[in-house]
């Protein structure tokens, strides 16, 4: 699996490979919930890149292919 392309949730900082579109269920439900206003925060999906400690929220690999 390649990681190649950035997370579609515009505040995050992850990596996601050739096959996902969001890093986690948090970014793919942030995108959806905001529904094309402009983002606000920062974003919790709780991975190293995007800088927010392990527990402050759900872990999940960042190179995982969440649809």
């Amino acid at each position: 699996m390649q990681i190649d392309h950035p997370c579609a949730h515009d505040s995050c900082k992850c990596m996601v490979s050739e096959q996902g579109k969001y890093c986690s269920d948090y970014c793919r439900d942030a995108d959806a919930a905001r529904d094309g206003l402009p983002r606000s925060g920062e974003c919790q999906c709780g991975h190293a890149e995007c800088g927010l400690p392990k527990a402050s929220a759900p872990r999940q690999a960042a190179t995982s292919t969440v649809e």
